[in-house]
């Protein structure tokens, strides 16, 4: 990969490394900045992999919210609508789950187009 250089031109999409947005979602006017930001984080978390399920504590951290704050982004993404008359359309699926090694749940999240 090219060494990138302060005040040159780049061109994000030929960077291997980091995670693109879809202008579906980067140009919603309805979604805000943090939950953007946060269907980010979730796709950088998901990798290849169908789902993720980083904590909502390290989320939270990683936006600069409160972990209510950060709630409040996920319910977004949950109950996101679009069309007229508006029709649910989900972004994410949240599972909750009990980890018997941890002895605590844990919530799996995967992205929806």
């Amino acid at each position: 990969m090219q060494e990138l250089k302060a005040g040159v031109p780049f061109q994000p999409c030929m960077l291997l490394d980091g995670t693109l947005i879809p202008d579906a979602i980067l140009k919603e006017p309805t979604l805000s900045a943090g939950v953007r930001l946060l269907w980010v984080m979730l796709a950088q978390y998901q990798g290849e992999r169908v789902e993720c399920f980083p904590s909502q504590e390290m989320l939270a951290l990683a936006l600069g919210v409160s972990v209510r704050q950060l709630q409040t982004f996920l319910n977004e993404l949950k109950n996101y609508t679009r069309g007229d008359p508006p029709e649910p359309f989900p972004l994410i699926e949240v599972k909750r789950v009990w980890v018997e090694k941890e002895r605590k749940t844990r919530n799996i999240y995967n992205l929806l187009w």
